[in-house]
């Protein structure tokens, strides 16, 4: 999986820069997620491509990656969702316990 890691508004941004879908396997991500955690880094910004699409397993992942963050008392945040993965999170609640940004400039803004 090819992932870019930076800096932004005090958040480690995660971008994967391949499309998401049914084959996807995010352990991988979540492996870098809790090394990231591990070492005190608990404001992780995940960004995928627009034509990326979450899955069940993918959606497991993800909620055991926030869990881990806000077990440390961080925030997991989105940054520029499709309209599919918006509308799975909040059918499952999940946008409830992540920030979603429309971009980096809005991390830490919560929604919008």
């Amino acid at each position: 999986m090819l992932i870019e890691s930076s800096r932004v508004n005090n958040y480690l941004v995660l971008k994967i820069k391949e499309d998401l879908g049914l084959n996807s396997d995010l352990t991988e991500l979540k492996n870098i997620i809790t090394e990231y955690v591990d070492e005190g880094i608990t404001k992780i910004a995940l960004e995928f491509t627009q034509d990326s699409y979450l899955y069940t397993k993918s959606i497991a992942i993800l909620v055991q990656c926030c869990e881990s963050i806000r077990e440390k008392n961080g925030t997991m945040a989105l940054i520029n969702p499709n309209e599919d993965i918006i509308d799975i999170l909040e059918t499952i609640n999940f946008d409830s316990l992540i920030q979603i940004c429309d971009s980096e400039e809005k991390l830490g803004a919560g929604r919008g």
